[in-house]
């Protein structure tokens, strides 16, 4: 099923990046108020890694500005996610 000439794995990869960007609003607005909330901030980081495993599984011959993108994404998220479940924001 094709809806305008986007394949079901594209649109799959844009609807979670659409979750992640609604969610990162929330969450951000709670963190801006100093509120954690923890759900929120956890359907944003599994959305937004879930979008950057997704687009690495595109198919690809040469690294692209997206890919420098995802690996700086990636390295990003690994530190956040650290901080937040591994340290509990140790030093916040």
């Amino acid at each position: 099923m094709m809806i305008f000439a986007i394949t079901p794995f594209t649109l799959f990869h844009v609807i979670l990046s659409l979750v992640g960007i609604v969610a990162g609003v929330v969450a951000l607005h709670g963190w801006l108020r100093s509120e954690l909330r923890s759900g929120w901030s956890a359907l944003f980081l599994g959305s937004t890694v879930a979008t950057v495993v997704t687009g690495f599984l595109f198919p690809f011959t040469v690294v692209t500005p997206a890919i420098g993108v995802g690996i700086l994404t990636s390295l990003l998220l690994a530190a956040a996610l650290f901080a937040l479940y591994a340290r509990r924001l140790a030093g916040h």
